[in-house]
């Protein structure tokens, strides 16, 4: 899958999780960068991941995921 899908879908995901609809998400964003993404949100955004490219995201994973970028990479990887 192209990255530009990846991010089109990971950013439909971030709309739903943190209830902002108006969010526009690009490669280099980090979890400052976005309004509600604490590590609640986070653990939600990765579940939210898992069911809808159909993988699993390790705990290891999850812990080094700063940036759009990152979950990008980690789902190219994984799909």
């Amino acid at each position: 899958m192209e990255k530009e899908q990846i991010i089109k879908e990971l950013e439909q995901i971030f709309k739903t999780v943190l209830e902002e609809e108006d969010l526009t998400i690009s490669e280099d964003m980090e979890t400052s960068d976005i309004q509600g993404w604490d590590s609640l949100a986070h653990i939600n955004i990765i579940e939210e991941i898992e069911k809808h490219f159909n993988i699993h995201i390790a705990v290891g994973e999850i812990v080094v995921l700063k940036t759009i970028g990152d979950m990008v990479k980690l789902i190219q990887s994984k799909i």
